[in-house]
């Protein structure tokens, strides 16, 4: 089920909306939103798929460029709920892969290039919170991403704090 919303924030009140484009990027849509939103000063978020975000990515550093999240779809944008567990992991890190790569050509972050490290904790807790350790001590990742499960979310709660290492996109 897709959740949609306007998110309301800052000290005055007043509610800005922030408008949701996703399955992108294609060149006969894209375009259209992208200069009303450019042309309106909003923001927007573009939620593309990494297929389609391989295929054009001009269009994703036109999205970026001028101020807009973008934000990875994965790679085809099946029904996950109709893969197996691999297959979603699979979906999620080939989508990710897309961006990793637009992010190192431009130079990183903080200069440093990035890369997809996996732990596999067979939905463990111990395994989760030892495999974490690891990366945080040991790879010195910047961020975990798909990390799946709030019963092993929570244990690494505190690692992630006292590490200032950010938590992307956990799953339930």
């Amino acid at each position: 089920r897709e959740r949609r919303g306007v998110a309301v924030g800052g000290r005055t009140g007043r509610a800005r909306g922030r408008v949701t484009f996703g399955d992108g990027p294609d060149p006969r849509w894209t375009p259209e939103p992208l200069g009303v939103v450019q042309r309106n000063g909003a923001g927007a978020t573009f939620v593309d798929t990494g297929l389609n975000a391989s295929a054009h990515p001009d269009l994703v550093r036109a999205e970026i460029g001028v101020g807009n999240e973008v934000g990875d779809h994965t790679w085809s944008h099946p029904v996950l709920r109709t893969l197996p567990t691999s297959g979603v992991e699979a979906e999620i890190v080939k989508g990710a892969e897309v961006y990793i790569q637009q992010v190192n050509t431009a130079g990183g972050i903080r200069g440093q290039k990035i890369q997809i490290v996996a732990r596999n904790d067979n939905f463990e807790v111990p395994k989760t919170v030892a495999a974490v350790k690891h990366l945080i001590e040991q790879a010195n990742v910047l961020a975990l991403m798909l990390v799946r499960g709030t019963p092993r979310n929570q244990p690494i709660l505190p690692l992630l704090a006292q590490h200032k290492v950010a938590l992307i996109a956990p799953s339930t």
